[in-house]
């Protein structure tokens, strides 16, 4: 989203995500310059920002690898608006100046208090239906405070990025970016769904459900409901980008169990439904719990992101 970028050639990253019930780290260095490794991933369940901040001061205050690490902040998920619209009809240089007025009437803040960013998606679509972008609006206040807590803990501030976007690097590195991709991720009470091709978000809608109910459902109905909410996404995205078939849903690692989730979806959406596990796409002499993994999730996910974009400008 918002680039800070240094041009200069890193081998550690530092992945900080900010959720709605606390804040995780995570640090990925290159092993032999190849090989991805996960040095340290943690989460603190606290939703008060005072405590967040100073268990990361903590934390990073212990380790000058990581304050020279590139820096990626992931945003809350609250505090930013993602949307799809048409690209204004100006040149690239203004196109972000455009949407501010474009958008205006679609926030809940005044225009001229909001940054904008956008990205494009490599898509081909159907005859009579216009391209579209993605538009990322966020209050400047917000913006800021994110880049004076960098400063101020001396981090090496390159990105400040949003969570729809950043799981598309773990399918990148796993090599399955290339064909259509639907991918779940659930915290306790919501979901989120996204559709990835050719390494790009093309939808990003949250769902509401949430990994706890999958544990013991009381009948069909959870089930039924999901199903229906992934395929009328699916059915949106196959009419709307002109892409290929989303061949394949991947679900990333819960907090709570879900036994029956892969076997469910499967029967009822007819495509391939699979947990993905983190441990195929980085190295790590960590020992973590699945809770642990689940809410590092994006941390982790933003230090690839980082990784790949390092090695495509290289």
């Amino acid at each position: 989203m918002l680039s800070f970028l240094k041009r200069k050639k890193h081998k550690e990253w530092l992945g900080i995500s900010f959720e709605e019930d606390g804040v995780a780290v995570a640090h990925l260095y290159l092993k032999e310059d190849t090989i991805p490794c996960l040095k340290f991933c943690g989460f603190f369940p606290s939703t008060i920002e005072k405590e967040q901040r100073a268990w990361l001061a903590n934390i990073l205050g212990e380790s000058a690898a990581a304050k020279q690490a590139a820096c990626s902040l992931v945003l809350p998920p609250k505090s930013y608006h993602l949307l799809c619209v048409e690209p204004p009809s100006v040149e690239a240089s203004e196109v972000s100046e455009a949407l501010r007025w474009q958008l205006k009437d679609m926030l809940p803040f005044p225009a001229e208090e909001a940054v904008i960013d956008y990205f494009e998606l490599c898509e081909h679509p159907p005859p009579g239906k216009p391209p579209s972008i993605y538009a990322v609006a966020a209050q400047k206040s917000v913006i800021q405070s994110f880049v004076d807590f960098a400063n101020q803990q001396k981090l090496n501030l390159v990105v400040i990025d949003i969570r729809e976007c950043i799981l598309g690097a773990l399918l990148a590195n796993l090599g399955l970016e290339v064909l259509s991709r639907a991918v779940l991720m659930f915290k306790e009470a919501s979901g989120l769904l996204a559709i990835f091709c050719e390494g790009g978000l093309y939808l990003a809608r949250e769902l509401p459900f949430g990994s706890s109910a999958f544990a013991s459902p009381s009948d069909n109905t959870l089930w039924e409901n999901l199903a229906l909410e992934i395929q009328r996404s699916l059915d949106y995205y196959d009419s709307h980008f002109g892409q290929k078939p989303v061949t394949e849903v991947l679900v990333m690692p819960m907090i709570n169990d879900a036994p029956h989730l892969e076997e469910e979806l499967t029967t009822r959406l007819g495509v391939g439904v699979r947990h993905l596990d983190l441990h195929q796409v980085f190295e790590t002499d960590l020992e973590f719990s699945r809770e642990e993994e689940a809410k590092s999730l994006f941390a982790i996910a933003a230090t690839f992101r980082m990784m790949l974009d390092h090695e495509t400008e290289n």
